[in-house]
């Protein structure tokens, strides 16, 4: 069965988002901001923008199968489609000065990490219940983000071909309704613009040796 969390609440981080500006190396005066805690302000406005909805379920694989995904080892595994919803893109179409883009960026990027550890949690506390572990997921969906180095969640995740991810995409998106959510994954790309799908493999723990 699908489940559903809509308006899920995440840390805004934004200790963490002026860390990243500072190392980036990005002029806050130029990007029109007095102070860091101007900064921190700017990310806060940015996160009471979020509308963050979530859709995942967990199969067994024989219920389905995606061409070009190799599950063959999986007796279950989770997929899962993630939205920030609609008003923090709306948000960052107002913005005009190139280096407070940059910064919306990099806020954006943190919370979009930090509701994928939100699910990803609750993934792997249901794995456990049963015995089971998370060794690596496979992402099909992560927007682009120039000049930003993605998060260590995507880098350290497998990757398919956009072919692959894209037809793995259609045919999830049939089960798990992300509509319900209010996203959609048109083309290439899913609308609202800041969403991520993945796919999470249980592989059962090995009994610890004596």
């Amino acid at each position: 069965m699908t489940k559903k969390i809509k308006k899920f609440k995440i840390a805004t981080h934004s200790k963490e988002i002026l860390r990243k500006v500072i190392h980036g190396k990005i002029d806050i005066a130029e990007a029109g901001f007095a102070s860091n805690s101007d900064v921190q302000d700017f990310a806060q406005e940015l996160a009471d923008k979020l509308d963050n909805g979530v859709v995942y379920q967990t199969f067994e694989k024989e219920d389905i199968a995606f061409d070009g995904i190799d599950l063959e080892n999986n007796e279950i595994f989770s997929g899962a489609i993630i939205t920030l919803g609609k008003d923090i893109e709306t948000e960052l179409e107002k913005l005009t000065n190139d280096k407070q883009i940059v910064i919306a960026n990099i806020a954006i990027m943190e919370f979009l990490k930090t509701s994928f550890n939100f699910v990803f949690e609750l993934i792997k506390s249901q794995a456990k219940k049963d015995n089971f572990e998370i060794l690596q997921n496979i992402m099909l969906y992560y927007p682009q983000f120039n000049y930003i180095r993605e998060p260590k969640f995507f880098q350290t995740a497998l990757k398919p071909d956009s072919e692959v991810s894209k037809n793995t995409i259609l045919k999830m998106s049939d089960i798990l309704k992300p509509e319900k959510i209010s996203a959609k994954f048109i083309d290439t790309s899913f609308t609202p613009k800041y969403c991520t799908a993945f796919i999470s493999p249980w592989v059962k723990k090995s009994k610890k040796r004596k």
